[in-house]
């Protein structure tokens, strides 16, 4: 396994028509062969090609035909033609993730400039990945590994489930890739899921449920089981799980301590099942906390401290992260602050606001980010962890439900952050890059209301995965790629009949019905669907109900009230929901039988010779 320590300058890119000699590779065909050489390419151009035609002639094409970059195996024979002949301008190497790993060598012959573009080779349970280089020389190029104790770069996102129709995982799998987001946060270990993220080369966070930490909290044997299944299987599948969050915001002062108890016994017992599988190197615990954990009573970031009433429960869980090597993991919210609190100043909770800075004793803060990032900074400072790693687990903004929620603002906050972090310098008192996930990548139309209409609208991708502004994650793209391959219900909607009565006295349980079965979040005041009238009001309760329901005939009926109708009643911003197809889970299921009769795995350990 590589360590950090070990990056090294690894060159593939064929540069001017001369070929970089790989200093050690060695094709390993599996799963069948249980490891067996493929090939045993240590140098020259010869060794390389007759390797790549082996591999042309033994390999199973088996390739998803709307991916973008797949082409067929010819390719390998292209390239290794061209190797031959050192015309080959520059190489593409790209690991397809459908249950099993392609490796594709791809020749472009009419290139105008040289170009890698996202390497990713398998490296045991690691990735080593050449990021997109564009009209540079080979020496320019640097590996970079992900190994086992080495943080990804890049942004993450928080990838929840609370939908009543989810996009397939291989859809959002993909998606993931295609924008860069080289980490997602989970808040369970779906099988689907986390099947689905196999070989991608991205990093996963793991959850435990809130509810589930009583139980863990008293049976060792119950977090053994779960560890098991749900981390060291997963593994074995080359998952790439790096974290386990126990609890979701377990403190949050509206749960009334109803974990306090828990949270740390279960922690400690996941923690104890990781070192009893020998993975405690491999996969790290954390705790999601609110950031409403710490508080100051200065009002500056230096008068942090753990809150009053749960300081004593902090201390144990921090102690445990530091003896483990582990993040303290918080979720920070400037748009909650502006939500709860009519005087909070909406310039400060961007990055290019105009407000007035706070001044902490000679440091400055132009933005809530970065004070309340340091405060908590001072809080673990203050009892004795002042080195302890931070991760952001959930930093967003959402786009509906309120009347500071909106496309506008939300853009402007996420680009706002992108282009904070992106030059590593960190917070006045943590420099350095900052390691966070986007809350969230997709709308979740289930999610509690509880909090606030907004809750439901915190995706930077629409229920359907389709993006909803220009956002610019620091990849090779601009903006955001969207979901392909999205399957929709039938184009038909369900509105409140023209010859219906406003005054009918049914309109009133009809609505109330439907709003409460169905997601009516978006009509309230100065929201995406404010400024409806009644009758359209109605329309699209209707709408979100029948929808939901999978267009059932019965769900749009409403004593009478409404009908189905072909025209779509989208008004100006305000979108009328065409539903996506129900995901039951079988396609994957489906897809990974007919590829074990079909496809080959094709790992590639590289060894770097001094």
């Amino acid at each position: 396994m590589l360590k950090k320590a070990d990056k090294a300058n690894f060159y593939i890119l064929v540069s001017g028509g001369t070929f970089i000699q790989f200093a050690h590779l060695r094709l390993l065909l599996g799963p069948g062969s249980n490891g067996a050489t493929f090939g045993n390419l240590q140098g020259g151009k010869s060794s390389l090609s007759s390797s790549l035609s082996r591999f042309q002639s033994e390999s199973v094409d088996h390739r998803d035909a709307d991916d973008p970059v797949s082409s067929n195996l010819n390719t390998v024979s292209a390239f290794s033609d061209h190797l031959k002949a050192g015309t080959c301008p520059c190489v593409m190497i790209i690991q397809y993730s459908f249950g099993f790993a392609l490796l594709w060598f791809k020749c472009h012959l009419r290139a105008s400039h040289h170009s890698l573009q996202a390497l990713f080779v398998m490296l045991d349970h690691d990735i080593v990945r050449f990021h997109d280089v564009g009209g540079v020389s080979s020496s320019q190029v640097e590996m970079s590994t992900v190994g086992h104790d080495v943080a990804v770069g890049g942004i993450g996102a928080n990838w929840g489930s609370q939908s009543s129709h989810r996009l397939p995982p291989e859809i959002v799998v993909r998606m993931l890739r295609e924008n860069g987001i080289q980490k997602v946060k989970l808040f369970d270990a779906d099988y689907a899921t986390l099947r689905a993220l196999s070989r991608s080369g991205i990093q996963v966070m793991v959850g435990i449920p809130n509810d589930m930490l009583s139980d863990f909290a008293s049976n060792s044997k119950a977090a053994e089981k779960w560890v098991s299944e749900n981390v060291t299987h997963h593994l074995n599948n080359n998952v790439m799980i790096r974290y386990v969050a126990v609890g979701n915001e377990p403190f949050l002062e509206t749960y009334n301590g109803s974990f306090l108890k828990t949270t740390f016994p279960a922690l400690d017992k996941v923690q104890r099942a990781l070192i009893k599988a020998n993975l405690h190197d491999q996969v790290k615990v954390t705790v999601p906390l609110n950031a409403d954990v710490y508080a100051s009573a200065s009002g500056m970031p230096s008068g942090g401290d753990f809150r009053t009433g749960i300081h004593d429960f902090m201390l144990p869980i921090v102690k445990l992260l530091s003896d483990n090597g582990a993040p303290f993991t918080v979720n920070i919210y400037p748009f909650i602050s502006l939500y709860t609190d009519a005087n909070f100043p909406v310039e400060y909770a961007f990055f290019d606001g105009s407000a007035t800075p706070l001044n902490d004793g000679g440091t400055s803060y132009t933005n809530m980010f970065d004070a309340n990032h340091d405060t908590l900074v001072w809080a673990l400072q203050k009892n004795g962890f002042p080195n302890l790693p931070i991760i952001v687990g959930e930093i967003g903004w959402p786009t509906d439900g309120d009347r500071n929620a909106n496309l506008q603002y939300a853009q402007r906050f996420n680009q706002g952050f992108m282009t904070h972090i992106s030059g590593g310098r960190g917070t006045p008192m943590r420099s350095g890059p900052i390691d966070a996930y986007l809350f969230s990548l997709i709308d979740e139309d289930e999610k509690s209301i509880q909090p606030g209409n907004f809750e439901r609208h915190w995706g930077i991708f629409g229920y359907d995965g389709q993006p909803k502004y220009p956002l610019n994650l620091g990849t090779s793209s601009s903006s955001l790629i969207g979901a392909r391959n999205v399957s929709y219900l039938e184009q038909k909607w369900c509105i409140m009949k023209p010859n219906a009565r406003l005054d009918d006295p049914k309109v009133a349980a009809s609505v109330s019905y439907a709003c409460s079965l169905g997601d009516c979040t978006c009509l309230g005041y100065q929201t995406s669907c404010g400024s409806l009238d009644a009758r359209e009001n109605i329309s699209f309760a209707f709408n979100s109900y029948y929808q939901k329901n999978n267009q059932d005939d019965e769900a749009c009926n409403f004593n009478g009230l409404a009908t189905v109708t072909r025209a779509d009643p989208t008004i100006g911003n305000c979108r009328f929901n065409l539903m996506i197809k129900p995901y039951y889970g079988g396609a994957g299921r489906v897809a990974g039988s007919f590829i074990k009769t079909l496809a080959f795995m094709l790992l590639v350990t590289i060894t770097f010779l001094n």
